[in-house]
């Protein structure tokens, strides 16, 4: 008989359960450079959540060989988790490149489906609204539409205009502090124009309409305004559940909290019956079929 002591559990076994802990014993296995303490740090920083750290998990068991290429298709968010690592200091791992030309991606990742890679590559040519010509997109007008480098946009810029609103609604305010909030809603001009067009068109967005927000970028503007001393703005509550928390992703046009879209997302558990949100996708223990299980929190713990 063998006196050897018995395995552990296997990796498949101890994901569902420590996927954090996983997915740093898999990119601990190809980075010696970086301390495991560290290699934590970062990984729990990028990819949050225990469901989003297992599904990352199980797609680097599955492809581990995109760790030393750097190469899509992956999951966008390891790509920005090999971005972060390398600029901790990570040097055995590799720097995400791009799909089609195979250049290293340093400061953004551009996505298309599970591919990234930079911007001139992936970025796929529209109509312009302007000549017809499908070309790059440069630019977008107010209403989405898209501009080559030859017309852009000829919309004026709405800064003046937002501005003059929060003039009369609040007084207290100045050019440079209302300004200095925009910058805050977005690091790209093109995304804050988005927000200034918005308030603009809505000022109403500002005094308890957020949850209509076409863009996120209105409440973030609400937050930098509120921050700088304004009084008039709202941070709207959740539509659904009425609690003043941070609103997310839109549900039949208006933004709810983290919990209610949630909600909006539950399913028929397939093990207890009940209609809860979803905690993870289980495979079926019988591999009888391809059939996937819908399971809810409280029937898996």
């Amino acid at each position: 008989m063998s006196g050897g002591s018995p395995a552990g559990p296997s990796r498949e076994e101890t994901v569902d359960h420590e996927p954090l802990e996983v997915l740093v014993d898999l990119l601990c296995e190809v980075e010696t450079s970086l301390s495991r303490e560290k290699v934590r740090e970062v990984t729990a920083q990028v990819v949050h959540g225990r469901a989003r750290q297992r599904r990352i998990a199980l797609e680097l068991m599955a492809s581990p060989q995109v760790l030393r290429t750097g190469l899509s298709p992956c999951a966008i968010r390891v790509g920005t988790l090999l971005m972060m690592l390398k600029r901790a200091g990570a040097e055995q791992l590799a720097h995400p490149k791009c799909r089609v030309c195979g250049s290293e991606l340093v400061t953004y990742l551009h996505r298309r489906a599970r591919d990234w890679g930079c911007g001139p590559c992936l970025k796929k040519p529209e109509t312009c609204a302007s000549c017809g010509d499908v070309r790059a997109v440069r630019t977008r007008d107010r209403h989405g539409r898209p501009h080559c480098e030859r017309c852009q946009s000829r919309d004026s810029d709405p800064t003046e205009a937002l501005v003059a609103v929060l003039a009369g609604l609040e007084p207290a305010l100045n050019r440079a502090q209302v300004l200095a909030a925009l910058e805050q809603t977005a690091r790209s001009y093109a995304r804050r124009r988005q927000v200034a067009w918005a308030v603009v068109d809505r000022p109403d967005l500002l005094t308890g309409q957020g949850a209509s927000a076409p863009v996120p970028g209105v409440l973030r503007f609400i937050d930098a305004l509120a921050l700088a001393g304004a009084r008039a703005v709202i941070m709207p509550p959740c539509p659904r559940c009425g609690n003043q928390c941070p609103l997310k992703e839109p549900v039949d046009g208006q933004r709810l909290c983290a919990s209610c879209v949630q909600m909006s997302r539950a399913v028929p558990c397939d093990r207890c019956g009940k209609t809860k949100p979803k905690n993870h996708r289980d495979e079926c223990l019988f591999l009888i079929s391809a059939q996937w299980h819908d399971v809810c929190r409280a029937a898996h713990w």
